[in-house]
């Protein structure tokens, strides 16, 4: 989805479902597999299924509205420039993006977004910074930049699809799309290596990556050059000195660490939660450092010393026979 998703290739990791999920209080609906067990033997009670319904009817009779699921909606549809199908659903007061029907991300499940875009900018809080962030999605890693940085700080979001900023304008308006208006914000519907581009004049403090599952798994097949040795080059010459890119991951990546080493940064990967109270960090951010440029060395120059000038000789006398 160019810059404003990641589609998990493996096992839909980033969606908010039983299986990714340490502990999920969104599932309401009960389990055959919870009537099989010891508690509920088949021997006494019969079919598990009748169990369910009993339960399900007293539920019903107590508390009337518990029963009522709330429907997942389809908000909007659009299409990505290669054509995939890209939709924005809400249920239960919550957001996701889906490509082909697969879950990109979620309102829910937003903790690394957050932290990426915390990290980012770290070393420049209070600073009238330039930052630059590829991918807009639900808005969390720009609410983070913008809740750390100060008040002439400039942030360029870089979003490739139009949809998915009219969607944060609109339908999300009061998730994060509220936040579009702030004065610091300058949203560019492009691709963001054309604000790489124009880095050449006008050099980022930091730049955030968050537009794939990382340097492996691409949502679209262009951006692919963003993690190879040359654009990550880009990416160092579109610092400042003293600057600092940070990419989110689906999970480590030596061999993309080792490309940002080469090319000069100074790595770190930090580990990332799938949510705030997780238990355990599932995802990675790269913090890449570019080098400050050392101050010059001035040496004093010394005042010129007057050297006593000696007198030339007297004349030795002729010598006499």
């Amino acid at each position: 989805m160019g810059n404003s998703g990641k589609l998990e290739t493996e096992m839909n990791r980033r969606a908010p479902s039983a299986e990714n999920m340490e502990e999920s209080h969104h599932l309401r609906s009960f389990s055959s597999a919870s009537f099989s067990s010891p508690r509920f033997p088949r021997d006494r009670f019969g079919d598990p299924s009748v169990v369910r319904n009993i339960l399900w009817l007293f539920g019903a009779i107590s508390h009337p509205m518990s029963v009522r699921m709330k429907p997942h909606l389809k908000l909007a549809e659009a299409l990505t420039p290669d054509g995939t199908r890209l939709s924005l659903h809400s249920h239960d007061g919550n957001f996701c993006i889906r490509l082909n029907g697969q879950e990109l991300m979620h309102s829910s499940a937003a903790a690394s977004e957050q932290q990426l875009g915390e990290l980012a900018v770290q070393g420049f809080a209070g600073r009238p910074a330039r930052i630059l962030i590829g991918g807009l999605g639900l808005g969390f890693t720009l609410k983070a930049v913008l809740a750390k940085s100060g008040p002439d700080a400039v942030v360029e979001v870089a979003e490739l699809i139009p949809a998915v900023v009219d969607w944060n304008r609109t339908f999300m308006n009061s998730l994060n799309g509220a936040l579009l208006a702030d004065p610091r914000v300058k949203i560019l519907v492009e691709d963001v290596g054309r604000g790489l581009t124009r880095a050449k004049t006008a050099p980022y403090d930091a730049i955030i990556l968050d537009i794939d599952n990382g340097p492996t798994a691409m949502v679209q097949a262009n951006n692919a050059g963003h993690y190879r040795a040359q654009g990550i080059q880009r990416f160092f010459a579109a610092l400042k000195p003293g600057g600092r890119a940070a990419i989110w991951s689906a999970k480590p990546d030596h061999a993309f660490e080792t490309r940002l080493k080469t090319a000069g940064f100074t790595v770190k990967s930090v580990p990332a939660k799938l949510y705030a109270t997780a238990k355990k960090d599932t995802y990675t951010i790269y913090l890449a450092d570019k080098p400050a440029l050392l101050a010059p060395v001035v040496v004093p120059v010394l005042a010129p010393v007057a050297l006593p000038v000696e007198a030339p000789a007297e004349p030795l006398p002729p010598a006499t026979a």
